[in-house]
């Protein structure tokens, strides 16, 4: 199993400061993830017409796959890249059901 903190070592400050390079890279990715998902909920709370919604929800489910990615590989659990996989495929489904929708409503 790929792990990037040694075993039994807890994820602070101290263990933050002597890391390595790729957990740097994976916190980097985890922070600037949820900075992402939180400007695609926004779009997507906001609105303002439909096309933009589905836009932010599927920009949302992307960042959370790479927030989920990066979460596996900091703490070494397998069964984040397994709800990665399934969020992934849930959101082409959803968006090209979404698409379907809007392409026999019309565009507004």
């Amino acid at each position: 199993m790929i792990r990037a903190l040694p075993e039994g070592a807890e994820l602070n400050l101290e263990t933050l400061m002597g890391a390595s390079p790729m957990v740097t890279a994976g916190l980097i990715v985890v922070v600037v993830g949820l900075a992402a998902f939180a400007v695609a909920i926004f779009r997507l709370v906001r609105g303002p017409a439909p096309e933009d919604r589905i836009i932010a929800m599927d920009l949302a489910t992307y960042v959370l796959t790479a927030i989920l990615i990066a979460g596996a590989f900091l703490t070494g659990r397998g069964a984040l890249l397994d709800i990665a996989v399934i969020t992934g495929i849930l959101s082409f489904v959803a968006a090209s059901v979404f698409a379907g929708f809007l392409a026999k409503e019309g565009p507004t």
